[in-house]
């Protein structure tokens, strides 16, 4: 007799972009999942830049299935932004660019260690960008995930700098951290 391999079911990755704050599908699609990695080209009609004057941020939705059964999923939220320098100049999304900042030490004399609540710094940012600022630069501390949302949501740039002392693996951590975040 011989021994026939059961056949596997087709698995298919899905995608979706989705708007941040009200969950509306911008686009969607699917591929075949072929292997350990799926590629696919998909328009970018519908999604807007992410901007100082206008915060646009999505969810990127990856979800892997075969047949009807969801195996994994996987959420990022993004915004898509082009920050370039021309000669001196900044220029965000092919605008230029000016920068209106203050530098941010990381100091919470009540606490001395930051807040892990995101509404203190979505309300830290709203001031700033009241009195006209785009911009927080971190000196000397990397801002936690609540913080760098807060800023993402108010339409803020950041600048990310490492501390005193640092080395490659340290500078690497920051960078991961900091590179998701428009």
């Amino acid at each position: 007799a011989a021994w026939a391999t059961p056949r596997r079911a087709a698995e298919q990755a899905r995608y979706r972009l989705a708007e941040w704050h009200s969950g509306r599908t911008v686009l969607d699609g699917a591929a075949p999942a072929r292997g350990r990695t799926v590629r696919w080209t998909t328009s970018s009609q519908g999604v807007r830049w992410w901007s100082d004057l206008d915060p646009r941020r999505y969810r990127a939705i990856c979800e892997l299935w075969r047949e009807n059964e969801l195996l994994d999923q996987i959420e990022q939220p993004f915004g898509l932004r082009i920050l370039e320098r021309r000669g001196n100049q900044l220029f965000l999304n092919g605008q230029p660019l000016y920068l209106r900042g203050m530098c941010e030490h990381g100091y919470f004399p009540l606490t001395t260690t930051p807040p892990r609540d995101e509404a203190f710094y979505h309300d830290n940012c709203m001031r700033l960008k009241d009195l006209g600022y785009n911009w927080i630069r971190f000196h000397t501390w990397a801002p936690g995930a609540e913080y760098l949302r807060a800023a993402d949501d108010a339409g803020m740039l950041v600048q990310l700098e490492a501390y005193h002392g640092f080395d490659a693996a340290d500078w690497q951590r920051i960078l991961r951290h900091g590179r998701t975040h428009p």
